[in-house]
């Protein structure tokens, strides 16, 4: 009678094929807990993602509308097409006071090239005057008859913020454009307390 003597090869492979399935089983367990776990948080997540769009989205919307309400204005059309000195310093007092009193970073009005003429930071060593900005986005997209929008670093003050403009019309032609720009800083330092890090883009 013949006895069949233990193969070791088959014994070391059976070993590892059941380590190997053991392994799985962990991992698929493992898989089921991270998914559940990320599905909870990515939930969580979105919700606050959701109330911070919310947030910045209500302090743009308020200034909507200024950039076309200015540029129907009589004096800001005439100080385009009459191109006086004396009608561009009483622009210049004209946006600062609204500019104070609206609670906006700046306001600016752009001739048909894209520089600035009047601007109500005027007196301020950065003043916007004769800086021309015909590269920037809300330039180029008032110009081209759209509601502009970006969000940015001023290139003249290096401040951070959100513009708005929109081209003003004479003659059904656009031979300038109103630019207001919009501090986010009391949005940005609210959000800086919490835990997670937001950082705020756009398109451009």
């Amino acid at each position: 009678m013949l006895i069949s003597q233990p193969n070791h090869s088959d014994s070391k492979w059976q070993y590892l094929m059941a380590n190997f399935i053991l392994l799985l089983a962990l991992l698929a367990v493992a898989t089921f807990f991270l998914q559940e776990r990320f599905i909870t948080l990515s939930g969580t997540d979105r919700m606050r993602l959701e109330m911070y769009k919310s947030t910045l989205n209500s302090t743009i919307e308020q200034y909507y509308i200024l950039p076309y309400m200015l540029s129907i204005d009589k004096i800001i059309n005439q100080s385009i097409t009459e191109n006086k000195d004396q009608q561009r310093h009483s622009l210049n007092e004209r946006i600062e006071y609204l500019n104070n009193h609206l609670k906006t970073a700046a306001i600016f009005i752009l001739d048909a090239q894209g520089q600035a003429i009047a601007s109500s930071n005027w007196q301020e060593a950065g003043s916007y005057v004769d800086q021309n900005y015909s590269y920037r986005p809300y330039y180029k997209q008032a110009m081209a008859g759209l509601n502009g929008k970006f969000y940015g670093i001023g290139s003249t003050t290096n401040r951070p913020g959100f513009f708005l403009s929109t081209g003003i019309r004479n003659n059904g032609q656009i031979i300038g454009v109103v630019v207001v720009k919009i501090s986010l800083n009391e949005i940005e330092n609210a959000w800086s307390e919490g835990p997670e890090n937001i950082i705020i883009t756009d398109e451009h």
